[in-house]
């Protein structure tokens, strides 16, 4: 039977007490063999086997399981076993697309456990997207369920690498295996294998490819250890607390708010599967799993604030969080004022890294602004000669990737086409294996206490300056004041195409450099980030464009040409 830490309430004192001493004194040890399944998950299941690590919700918030840290180190061994007797080696990458259910993790630990390189994808991708991702990751194996195994079916082209075809609960399908049957045949037991080294490939992500054909990032194995600052820092994490980051399992937010960083806390980590958002659900759920941390885009936020928060029991949430977009301060306030104090709390980052930028509780919250660094990371405005910017003015967000400093995730990792040849270059720095300043194509500005603030990003549409700006759409309240915003609306109040046009010009007006910058030019973004669906790779691009992005993405040599 699991056993549960005592709960934390509202009253607990921040993991991050004086913002400046973190920054001085956070360090992460990391050991040149280090593979995060073995030393955290294996770990922890040795220490406290009992231990709440995992709880499964179905789509209205029924339980579907829950797993101790043993449970959890068992399914990943014998998930590893499975894998190993299909001839899985290390290095070979494997495509996972699999809902918010147990066999994800099963399937995403045994990959990590022997060394693969574990490849999760959204679940509303294409046949098409599928065949691009497959063929240029080189994969060996693809698991998923049998929506997506129809997807894999459908796609009519070679596929080069792939040999062997897994599906989770589909049936008797031609020339598919089942995962539930290979991990019982394989049992568990002792997983053969090396030490891995810190450097090794761990984990691939796609970019969302919304203004280009999705690009690669590869993560080491010591990006298991970056989320610790994510899940310490801005997540608030501790034993006893539930997590909840809603996010598909294909997105680099999914390993935020749910690999590794939470159970190094040893925090329950908590998923649901989730149909289309709805407000009551949601709400529902956060009470009746006694959630205690909560993660969520901004857009759900807009979308929960909607409803009538007092009438919901949120007496065990205690921490709010959110990423993606800055949040628009009237959601903020509605957010506040139903919760019962409650404030959420942004955070910046990108799939090439942990959150770098972040907001605490023990640092007073600036509507408007995304923060101060994450302790272990150096993040600062520089102008387009590389100099750090003046306060006020708008400038490139730039990561310092030089010095030896706390270790922890990967920051601008190989994007290359071909996982196996970027092995060895793999460049995952960690925060604080730096190597320079490295441009983030984001523009942003900074005050002179040193706070951030992000002004626009060159894959979808600005969200507006520092300033804060009235969100049209939202109803009104008596004598014509604003009530609470749209749950459709943006910080800019941009709705409609033509106002999202306007948008992107006033960001090349506004924040110039950066979005003239040769290898990113500005273009209409592919998906409109307040449309809940999966852009298509390459969609409304430029031929003579999108030919010479995908010559530099296949070969990184061309963009130094």
């Amino acid at each position: 039977m699991a056993s549960v830490p005592s709960r934390p309430d509202r009253t607990a004192p921040p993991r991050l007490e004086s913002y400046e001493q973190a920054r001085s004194d956070f360090r992460l040890d990391l050991p040149d063999h280090f593979n995060p399944v073995v030393d955290i998950v294996e770990r922890w299941a040795e220490e406290a086997p009992g231990d709440l690590a995992l709880v499964s919700l179905g789509p209205d918030g029924e339980t579907v399981a829950e797993q101790t840290a043993a449970d959890l180190a068992r399914e990943a061994r014998r998930a590893a076993r499975a894998l190993l007797a299909l001839g899985v080696k290390r290095g070979d990458p494997i495509f996972i697309m699999l809902p918010r259910i147990p066999a994800w993790y099963a399937a995403m630990l045994g990959a990590i456990r022997i060394g693969a390189v574990a490849m999760p994808a959204p679940n509303q991708l294409t046949s098409r997207d599928i065949a691009y991702r497959l063929r240029s990751s080189d994969a060996v194996v693809t698991i998923t369920d049998a929506v997506g195994a129809e997807k894999v079916d459908a796609i009519d082209e070679e596929l080069g690498a792939l040999t062997h075809r897994v599906a989770w609960k589909a049936g008797a399908r031609d020339g598919w295996k089942d995962l539930g049957a290979m991990m019982d045949d394989a049992g568990d037991g002792e997983v053969p294998g090396e030490p891995f080294s810190k450097d090794d490939p761990m984990i691939l992500f796609f970019t969302s490819g919304t203004v280009s054909y999705a690009k690669m990032v590869i993560h080491p194995m010591s990006y298991g250890l970056g989320h610790v600052s994510t899940a310490r820092f801005w997540h608030d994490l501790r034993p006893g607390d539930r997590h909840w980051t809603v996010s598909d399992t294909g997105w680099a937010k999914a390993a935020w708010g749910g690999l590794f960083g939470q159970w190094h806390e040893r925090a329950t980590v908590v998923q649901v599967a989730l149909g289309k958002p709805d407000a009551d659900t949601i709400l529902s759920i956060l009470g009746k799993a006694q959630i205690t941390s909560f993660c969520a885009p901004p857009t759900l936020y807009r979308l929960l604030v909607q409803a009538d928060l007092a009438a919901y029991d949120l007496s065990t949430l205690r921490h709010c969080t959110s990423a993606g977009e800055p949040l628009n301060p009237e959601v903020i306030r509605a957010w506040k004022q139903g919760t019962g104090d409650l404030t959420v709390y942004d955070g910046y980052g990108q799939s090439e890294t942990t959150v770098l930028v972040a907001n605490y509780r023990a640092v007073p919250v600036r509507p408007g602004s995304m923060g101060f660094p994450v302790p272990g990371w150096t993040v600062d405005v520089l102008d387009d000669a590389g100099a750090p910017a003046a306060d006020d003015v708008v400038g490139n967000i730039a990561v310092q990737v030089t010095d030896r400093g706390p270790s922890g995730s990967s920051s601008a990792t190989t994007t290359t086409s071909r996982p196996r040849a970027a092995r060895s270059a793999t460049a995952g720095t960690t925060p604080g294996t730096r190597r320079g300043a490295t441009p983030t194509a984001t523009s942003g500005s900074r005050t002179r206490r040193r706070r951030h603030h992000v002004v626009g990003l060159p894959d979808r549409p600005l969200r507006g300056r520092v300033r804060a700006h009235r969100a049209r759409g939202g109803r009104r309240g008596r004598g014509g004041r604003q009530g609470r915003p749209g749950a459709d609306t943006d910080r800019d109040g941009v709705r409609g195409p033509r106002a999202r046009s306007r948008a992107l010009g006033r960001a090349r007006r506004g924040a110039a450099a950066p979005y003239a910058r040769a290898d990113r030019p500005v273009q209409v973004p592919a998906r409109d980030p307040l449309r809940h669906r999966a852009a298509q790779d390459g969609e409304r691009q430029d031929s003579s464009h999108r030919a010479a992005r995908l010559a530099t993405h296949r070969d990184p040599a061309a963009a130094t040409e």
